[in-house]
């Protein structure tokens, strides 16, 4: 396809802009392809606050998760060269000995249908290495890390199997047969066949600082330092390297060379310019294909399915703590996006590329994308409402989009979940003290929007 529009180009970046405001980001950057090129790429805010250098389609950041389909990729160019079938156990091809390991199948480690749960790993790491707290889990190498997971054999029985369960250990685990079976550490496996034929030259599973992060240099590389969400503004914040991670989280990168990565994806897997070709394309179809239901959409190897406005989504979104990121392509479109930023960004730049998508497709990203389509309904009801004579007091919260009512009468404090049952209607249900289930309504008059609930009725201040 041509360029994008001037239109289009201003109402990406209008977005973008009012994400970054809303959920305080330093800096961001995003890439839009289609299968030749890249259409449209630019940088947002600061990649350093300090000395206020700009972010770029250039800038380095981590992409936390996105990384899983890398994994992915890498073991079925395992399973192309005779290394591994789909359906090899773990325990064929890895030191791994819990309960089970002899019929966990790389398939099921793909998809997070092990039966094995989320063990917590990446997030020990994260807290240790980004200075957010420590859980006190032996986890200094790999040794550790199968001591973990053999552990926890209790997780693994007939009230899990099946299950899709997300578990970043699953990927720690196949990144260490590839490992294993190639006979090169799994970083340098990565660079060579995946990010080198693909011209990724920046990308790298990172074992060591960013270049350039520690230097007030002003010819420093382009790279992005790591913040977290601050009382009142985003504070400085130390990079969570994590070596043991890099199967499921270990990726650093820019978003023009992740459009790259995109470009081979809506090929269908055809061979590069030189002629090589990274795996055969029907091993990559396997890998979109969506082999689990969730509640998020179908899971793949390494990537998730989505409609959005209409048209299907293929991606995978990350986070480090410090810098959050989303990939995906469109296969109907022949379009591809890319954006990441440096903090831990709420909403995450899944729900921005989302609504990226939807402009794209000539929609308002309220009306298409059920993030923003949930908020547009609940916004207006977060606030302060009080009684008759101000005798009793609430205040709707919205958390991790959940709406919360505290009521207040100088006696005693209580709070409550609302759950939605018609939204259209401002009309939910919670719990009453006794257990029963009570409705909660919300009615907009003539002086605005007014809360029913229970025996009250209560003003929006």
């Amino acid at each position: 396809m041509a360029d994008l529009s001037t239109d289009t180009e201003r109402e990406i970046a209008s977005f973008v802009r009012e994400w970054m405001a809303e959920a305080n980001v330093p800096g961001a950057s995003i890439a839009i392809t289609d299968r030749d090129e890249v259409v449209y790429a630019d940088g947002f805010g600061s990649r350093d606050l300090a000395s206020n250098a700009p972010a770029t389609p250039s800038t380095l950041y981590g992409f936390g998760s996105v990384t899983k389909s890398f994994t992915a990729l890498a073991v079925l160019q395992g399973v192309e060269k005779g290394w591994f079938d789909l359906s090899d156990s773990i325990a064929e091809h890895t030191p791994a000995e819990f309960d089970g390991a002899g019929e966990v199948t790389l398939h099921q480690l793909l998809t997070h249908s092990s039966g094995v749960p989320s063990l917590g790993t990446s997030e020990v790491l994260i807290a240790r290495q980004g200075g957010a707290g420590e859980h006190g889990i032996p986890l200094g190498d790999m040794d550790d890390v199968y001591a973990h997971v053999d552990g926890a054999e209790r997780e693994r029985d007939a009230h899990s199997e099946g299950r899709f369960m997300y578990n970043n250990e699953a990927y720690v685990l196949l990144a260490d047969a590839v490992e294993r079976e190639s006979g090169r550490r799994f970083a340098e496996y990565v660079d060579s066949e995946i990010f080198a034929p693909l011209g990724m030259d920046r990308s790298r599973l990172l074992s060591d600082s960013l270049p350039g992060l520690d230097t007030d240099d002003e010819d420093a590389p382009d790279v992005m330092t790591p913040y977290r969400p601050g009382e009142d503004a985003p504070e400085e914040a130390s990079l969570p390297v994590r070596e043991l991670s890099h199967g499921p989280g270990g990726l650093f990168g820019t978003v023009e060379e992740l459009a790259a990565y995109l470009r081979y994806h809506l090929s269908g897997g055809e061979p590069l310019p030189d002629g090589s070709q990274l795996v055969d394309p029907d091993l990559l179809a396997r890998a979109h294909e969506g082999h689990v239901e969730t509640p998020s959409g179908p899971y793949g190897y390494g990537w998730r399915t989505r409609k959005i406005a209409g048209t299907q989504l293929v991606g995978h979104g990350g986070s480090i703590m410090v810098s959050t990121a989303y990939v995906g392509f469109l296969p109907e479109e022949g379009l591809g996006v890319a954006i990441a930023c440096n903090i831990g960004a709420r909403p995450h730049p899944t729900q921005v590329a989302e609504g990226i998508v939807a402009t794209l497709q000539g929609e308002d990203p309220a009306d298409v994308v059920p993030y923003y389509t949930y908020h547009d309904s609940i916004d207006p009801l977060v606030g302060s409402y009080e009684a008759y004579a101000g005798i009793r007091e609430a205040t709707v919260e919205e958390r991790d989009g959940v709406l919360w009512v505290t009521l207040e009468n100088g006696i005693d404090e209580r709070t409550v979940a609302l759950v939605p049952e018609n939204l259209e209607e401002w009309q939910f249900r919670t719990r009453t003290r006794g257990g029963r289930q009570s409705t909660v309504e919300f009615v907009e008059t003539d002086d605005g929007i007014d809360l029913f609930l229970e025996r009250l009725r209560l003003h929006q201040a």
